[in-house]
């Protein structure tokens, strides 16, 4: 519910009933609770009935609530939204050439795509960077880098964080969001 504004089950703010959360993120109690029931019933979040609240784990809130983490995936959801979204474009082309081009998709699959990769890029390509000879220093003495990306700026922003380069121009993006759908030879059979 992260992307709906509806963040009131922070783990720092302790357990809380269904209408407590909706009144602190601002949502409808009904579908709050609907919600959390359908949460808690999964495991992904914790239920005490006899308190009538609602937590999360320590480890929940790293998947779910803390987007710092580099687990973080309640925002990559987005991207199985855009499968919906899609339905129409992906029966077409079921039915029709089998084209669908990935800048053709909904936004919400880049979107989804950037925050599933955004918390990983985050936490350790300043070590992936460091492990390649030469490119750390290349980069904060200002080497252009071109940004070839499918999602939208979680790989340049991170890397610009972990290799500062002030002036160097590295922050622009070179080329196109994402690049058009190039049919590969067919599988046989």
């Amino acid at each position: 519910m992260t992307n709906w504004g509806c963040t009131g089950c922070s783990p720092t703010e302790g357990p809380a009933p269904a209408e407590g959360i909706a009144a602190r993120a601002g949502c409808h109690p009904r579908l709050v609770a609907d919600w959390l029931d359908g949460q808690a019933a999964s495991g992904l979040i914790g239920y005490d009935p006899a308190a009538g609240t609602y937590h999360l784990s320590s480890e929940a809130a790293m998947a779910l609530a803390d987007d710092s983490s580099p687990v973080f995936t309640a925002r990559a959801m987005n991207a199985v939204g855009a499968f919906y979204a899609d339905i129409d474009k992906l029966t077409a082309a079921f039915r029709g050439n089998g084209a669908l081009a990935w800048a053709d998709h909904h936004p919400r699959l880049f979107d989804g795509t950037e925050w599933l990769f955004r918390t990983g890029y985050r936490a350790y390509l300043p070590e992936w960077i460091a492990a390649l000879d030469g490119v750390q220093p290349k980069l904060t003495a200002g080497a252009r880098v071109a940004d070839a990306r499918a999602a939208a700026t979680a790989p340049r922003s991170s890397w610009q964080k972990a290799s500062p380069a002030p002036g160097s121009g590295a922050s622009t993006p070179t080329g196109p969001r994402s690049a058009p759908h190039a049919s590969g030879p067919r599988r046989q059979g």
